[in-house]
Parts: C-alpha cells; sequence; structure tokens
C-alpha cells in the first residue's frame, strides 16, 4: 500500500501541471508529468490508476494495477442503519430517501371506555399507559411515508361506577351490584400487555404526519380488585387468573405535529375469553409523546 499511496500522489503532482523535474524516490513506480487525465478505480480485487493523454501526447495510456492481498480485509461502513433515540432527531436520515432506523419512542396516556357489556365503566377513571416503541425497526419508503414495526407495553386498568363491582366467579369474573352490607369505594380489572405495533406513517404538511395501524396485544396477566366497607372497616377482594384473552388487537390512529400528538384506539376483540365474564371491547383516546 505504501507504493500506491506515493504513486497516487506523484500522479496528482502531474494533475496540477507541474512541469519541473523533481527527484524520484527509489519505491516510486513511474512518473508522468502533464498528464492530461488520471482516473482512478476499485473493485473487489483491487485499485486500478489510468493515465490518459501528456501534454505533449493526447494518445498516451498508461495503467497500473495493485492487487489486494489473498488474505487482507476490506472494511466499509454501512450508514443507511441509523439508531434514533427519543429526545433526539437525526439529520443525515432526513437527507437520504431510503433509510431503515433503529428508533424507540411512543409514551402514551389515554382514558378507556369499553363497548360492548361496558355500560357500567367509568371512563373518566378507566384509563391506560403503554410505551409504544421500546425499540422499532422503522423504513423510510420515500421523504413523506415510513413503516415500522416494533414491541413495546402497555398498562390498562378498567375501572366500574361506584354502583357495580368486578368478582371471581368459578369460569372467570363477572359484573354485579355490590352486596347487602358493603358501601362501595372501587373496582377495577387491570390488563398487562406486550404490544407488537406495525404502522403507516404519512406526511400531511411540514411536520404534521398521519401514523395508522394495527397493534397486537400479548396480554401476559390480569387481575381484579375490589375495595369497600363492611361494618366500620375497610374490605378488599384480589384475584388473578380471571381468563383474559391471551392475543387481542387494536386498531390506531394517530395524528402528529413533530413527533407528539392525539391518539384513537379501537379493539374489535374481546379483552376476556367468551363465557368467562362479561364482553369487554376498549376505546380509547389521549396523548401520545416522542413518537
Amino acid at each position: 500500500m505504501k507504493k500506491l499511496v506515493i504513486a497516487l500522489f506523484s500522479f496528482s503532482l502531474c494533475a496540477l501541471g507541474a512541469s519541473a523535474a523533481t527527484s524520484v524516490l527509489p519505491d516510486t513506480v513511474k512518473t508522468i508529468e502533464n498528464a492530461q487525465k488520471v482516473v482512478i478505480t476499485e473493485d473487489s480485487t483491487g485499485v486500478n490508476v489510468t493515465v490518459v493523454g501528456t501534454g505533449s501526447d493526447s494518445d498516451y495510456r498508461y495503467t497500473y494495477n495493485s492487487k489486494y492481498a489473498p488474505d487482507g480485509v476490506v472494511k466499509t461502513e454501512q450508514k443507511d442503519w441509523i439508531l434514533q433515540l427519543p429526545f433526539t432527531k437525526n439529520e443525515s436520515s432526513n437527507r437520504k430517501k431510503h433509510t431503515v432506523s433503529i428508533i424507540s419512542g411512543g409514551l402514551g396516556f389515554g382514558w378507556i371506555d369499553a363497548l360492548g357489556d361496558g355500560n357500567d365503566f367509568d371512563m373518566g377513571h378507566s384509563y391506560e399507559i403503554f410505551y409504544q416503541n421500546v425499540l422499532a425497526v422503522e423504513f423510510k419508503l420515500n421523504r413523506n411515508q415510513w413503516i415500522k414495526l416494533g414491541f413495546g407495553l402497555d398498562w390498562r386498568n378498567y375501572k366500574l361506577d361506584k354502583n357495580y363491582r368486578f368478582y371471581k366467579t368459578d369460569e372467570g369474573s363477572d359484573i354485579g351490584h355490590y352486596l347487602d352490607g358493603q358501601s362501595p369505594i372501587s373496582s377495577r380489572y387491570k390488563v398487562f400487555s406486550i404490544l407488537v405495533p406495525f404502522s403507516f406513517k404519512q406526511r400531511l404538511y411540514q411536520k404534521l404526519t398521519l401514523d395508522l395501524g394495527v397493534v397486537m396485544n400479548i396480554n401476559t396477566r390480569a387481575s381484579i380488585k375490589t375495595k369497600y366497607m363492611k361494618d366500620g372497616s375497610k374490605m378488599e377482594e384480589f384475584s388473578r387468573g380471571v381468563n383474559q384473552n391471551r392475543i387481542t388487537c387494536d386498531f390506531m390512529g394517530t395524528l402528529l405535529w413533530n413527533g407528539c400528538g392525539w391518539y384513537v384506539k379501537y379493539s374489535p376483540c374481546n379483552v376476556i375469553k367468551g363465557g368467562f365474564g362479561p364482553q369487554i371491547n376498549p376505546l380509547s383516546t389521549g396523548f401520545i409523546l416522542f413518537y
């Protein structure tokens, strides 16, 4: 490689039009003065240098080949993979037409209503907290369109009006009135899920974007908790194993300005397995940040 570097340096001097004779180093391959054109190419086998024409001879041709060693290693850098974290921006990804990025973001908080048999739910106190993309792969289709696939975490808390309670049954869970002598405090059904979101994002105007997608929920854990007063004492009933559906899906739409905005999410799937409790099809809305 030392010979090649010195040769390239010599050709560069010739291209600048150096005409004076200079001392020739011992490892110089060739000296060409007043070269009209120097072309340097590279392939998997090595580097090729071609000189076309000199000051006095436009038909002059000279080619030099430097082969790579058989056991040599060629290092390359792939700049189309970009790591992007929340609270940060990567300007290089905006300039490229096609990029594949590793991203993280989408902290959300929303309120839940339950369709189906969910007329007894209190939307003002039923909520969800989620992190949509703990880690995701985002592919930029063009300047205005992206698709992404990731995984995240979600925690949902379905709370009933004070006149109703969740209670455990032999099959699962159900909703009913409090018993005589019980003064209601609260009753909720909680579900923890691992998310697998897939979405398509379209730029509408400058920093305004619309994100549409499907979210698969892997519901790993669910429980019910009911609190009430009885005979002057605070009582609590807590149960796990309430037969939640292990896999459900949501349809989600998000309107964003500069990565923050408002979302709406609906699930056509029942949270609880059929025949093991009331039908709950959650409809939620709220805000999302760093998405």
